[in-house]
């Protein structure tokens, strides 16, 4: 009775994350409105200063949740945080991710400082959107099929997050919400996120992850997870150590898309420059001839 009842427990701490609802909550990055000439951001649930809003102390289950998610079987979409803003005019939007800080635990071996991982998303998942909820599984079920022998009701897919792409999750009324995909960042290179293609590392796994995206008016999503694939099982997206966290801190700014006049300012003055550093490159080498 008491080994039944631990093998219960453990079965319930292992399995709870898979059924946990996709939330905002304390992840809200706010609203950017530029009509006054100058970016102002309102409804945020972290600290704005300088132009800046900064969402810290924040924890994730897994180091490996996004990087598991951009493969053909897809991933949990509980292994990530939602986030969330809202631009009422276009808008330059940069996101900084950093590993560590505030309320950080780790695994045991695994390392001390979360390399993280992004996407962006236009929309917002419904309402305690969850993997397991019956209209997820069934708009899986209806895209892929069931013949696959593994994933929700024999999809092929171990959860609705896709990374790299569109894709859909809904809850337990129903509700089905759509998320379109914008772009994506990861920290260091295909040694730790893995081989698919559309993953754009930055080259260096340092902790560190930024990314700068041209946005429309719109609400978008962004979850954020950890770009360590080796951490998973059999690529499932199974975590082999305890599910304690990660910690990192989030940073969102918006700025002026440049006009094109800018943009083409810019490149004469890039060429300029590169002129004359030719010039003096050629001179120097008449000099020393």
């Amino acid at each position: 009775m008491i080994r039944s009842m631990g093998l219960l427990l453990f079965a319930i701490a292992f399995a709870s994350p898979a059924f946990a609802h996709v939330s905002y909550s304390g992840r809200i990055f706010g609203t950017w409105d530029n009509s006054g000439g100058s970016w102002s951001v309102t409804g945020n649930s972290g600290t704005a200063s300088g132009g800046v809003v900064t969402i810290a102390g924040t924890n994730i289950s897994s180091d490996g949740g996004w990087a598991w998610a951009t493969d053909a079987d897809w991933g949990d979409s509980h292994r990530a945080r939602a986030f969330r803003f809202t631009l009422n005019q276009t808008g330059r939007v940069t996101l900084d991710v950093t590993g560590g800080g505030t309320g950080s635990v780790v695994y045991s071996g695994t390392g001390t400082r979360l390399l993280p991982a992004f996407s962006i998303f236009s929309g917002t998942a419904v309402a305690s959107a969850h993997d397991g909820a019956t209209v997820t599984k069934n708009f899986l079920t209806t895209t892929f099929g069931t013949s696959a022998g593994f994933g929700l009701d024999g999809s092929g897919k171990v959860g609705a997050f896709n990374a790299l792409g569109n894709w859909s999750i809904g809850n337990d009324s129903g509700a089905l919400s759509s998320l379109t995909y914008v772009g994506n960042v990861a920290d260091g290179t295909s040694t730790n996120y893995g081989s698919a293609a559309g993953i754009l590392g930055d080259g260096l796994a340092d902790g560190f992850a930024s990314g700068t995206f041209d946005l429309g008016p719109g609400t978008y999503s962004i979850f954020i997870g950890g770009a360590n694939y080796g951490a998973g099982s059999a690529g499932y997206g199974v975590d082999t150590g305890p599910f304690t966290g990660y910690g990192y801190t989030a940073s969102l700014t918006v700025a002026p898309v440049p006009e094109p006049s800018t943009w083409a300012l810019a490149a004469i003055g890039v060429a300029g420059a590169a002129a004359w550093r030719g010039r003096r490159r050629r001179a120097s080498r008449a000099t020393n001839a």
